[in-house]
């Protein structure tokens, strides 16, 4: 299966969680474009764009999760368990947490060169429309997608925990902890290090 490229990306603060997502539709349209299939937000973990789309757009439909008897399955069992989520763990709670730091360079699996290659190879079948969007696409790759943020000095922020979280500490902070390991997302930072 081809992997688009990673999605979002996810700063962890040990006192909180900031999510700044980008969505490289672009990115998406132009490589299935060029390797003839189309890669869906399945492939993402996402069953539809359609229904991404309504969630990001908050137009609904919400769905209330049904309580489930069914046992959760760590994936970072070396993480220890607390008894409160809702107060900030001791520092021996972080020597067995994983930790990516910023990556300090633009980093893909896709080969822009040859993606180069083929929207040269094929610009005649492209609308001008398409051509633009490809172009985009492979700046992006080249040179990391804009935050499109009016000041330069965009400061780091802290945004306060759901209560689920805390409610759900245990999976919550497993999850995380398995998006660093993969390379999904950097941190656990003191504070944020942009």
């Amino acid at each position: 299966m081809k992997k688009c490229p990673k999605i979002f990306v996810l700063l962890v603060c040990k006192t909180g969680i900031a999510l700044a997502t980008v969505l490289f539709r672009d990115i998406e349209w132009i490589i299935s474009f060029f390797l003839g299939t189309f890669i869906s937000g399945s492939e993402l973990g996402e069953s539809s764009w359609e229904r991404t789309e309504l969630w990001l757009s908050a137009s609904g439909p919400f769905f209330v999760a049904e309580p489930s008897n069914k046992k959760v399955s760590f994936k970072c069992p070396e993480i220890e368990k607390l008894s409160d989520y809702a107060v900030a763990p001791s520092e021996k709670f972080w020597q067995n947490f994983p930790y990516r730091g910023l990556p300090e360079a633009v980093s893909t699996s896709i080969d822009v060169e040859k993606l180069k290659i083929l929207v040269e190879e094929n610009e005649e079948k492209l609308t001008q429309c398409q051509l633009n969007r490809a172009k985009r696409a492979i700046e992006n790759l080249e040179f990391g997608a804009g935050s499109f943020q009016k000041e330069p000095a965009l400061p780091g922020c802290f945004v306060k925990n759901a209560e689920s979280a805390f409610e759900y500490g245990d999976t919550i902070t497993d999850s995380v902890a398995l998006w660093i390991k993969k390379d999904f997302v950097a941190g656990p930072f003191d504070s944020p290090p942009l």
